[in-house]
């Protein structure tokens, strides 16, 4: 894989993670505040994760 290649798809993955963290951050808000911090990390875990 090229180093461009590379680059576009993490940028996809990273965005389809941020929309994810959003979705979550949303439904938290209408359920309650304690799922979404659980979410929230578990995603932010999963995010860091791509990043190494």
């Amino acid at each position: 894989m090229s180093e461009a290649t590379k680059n576009i798809f993490f940028h996809r993955q990273k965005h389809k993670i941020l929309t994810n963290i959003e979705r979550i951050i949303h439904v938290g808000k209408q359920n309650n505040k304690n799922k979404t911090k659980k979410a929230r990390k578990k995603t932010f875990f999963l995010f860091n994760n791509h990043q190494n």
